[in-house]
């Protein structure tokens, strides 16, 4: 999985966000998240694969920074919808799945 920030300063993930990368991809999201004020906006559009282990990272991530700051995903690939919908999880990203 591929971590960056774009022009906008919103997090860009690409690639899998799948159990056996996830310790990869919470290293990188904690040096992100480091830099970023209580404002975090994720991109998820480019990601491939997304599992439970991935759904319940984003959850921590939005636990850790509400109700102080803001977590967004301005974007989903349709294979992150169809998971979301799959696992239940569409209420707690309701803003892109609709």
């Amino acid at each position: 999985m591929k971590i960056s920030k774009d022009g906008s300063g919103a997090i860009v993930c690409s690639g899998n966000m799948v159990i056996s990368e996830i310790e990869s991809i919470q290293s990188q999201m904690e040096t992100i998240l480091d830099e970023c004020s209580h404002k975090v906006i994720m991109d998820l559009s480019k990601v491939e694969e997304i599992d439970t282990s991935g759904l319940q990272l984003l959850y921590s991530i939005k636990q850790t920074l509400e109700p102080e700051g803001v977590f967004h995903v301005c974007a989903i690939s349709e294979a992150v919808k169809e998971t979301l919908i799959i696992s239940g999880y569409e209420r707690f990203l309701q803003e892109v799945v609709s």
